[in-house]
């Protein structure tokens, strides 16, 4: 006749630590798939802003320039 294990006995089994970690391992993989897209998308951001930026710069030192050939 098997005997019925204790909850410390399952909790301490191979096979429950191995689940558990398995579980914190995908976790974490997940988490970091998350972060490396956050990171991604700041990233772009962070190039579509510099671009813009110096996108406004151009037209705005271009419309100096006009201004002071039209003499306005």
């Amino acid at each position: 006749k098997k005997e019925r294990k204790t909850k410390s006995e399952e909790i301490n089994s191979t096979d429950y630590l191995i689940k558990n970690v398995s579980k914190w391992k995908t976790m974490r993989y997940l988490d970091k798939i998350e972060e490396n897209e956050n990171k991604k998308r700041y990233e772009d951001s962070m190039i579509k802003t510099k671009k813009w930026l110096g996108d406004f710069k151009t037209k705005k030192l271009l419309k100096r320039i006009y201004d002071d050939q039209n003499g306005v």
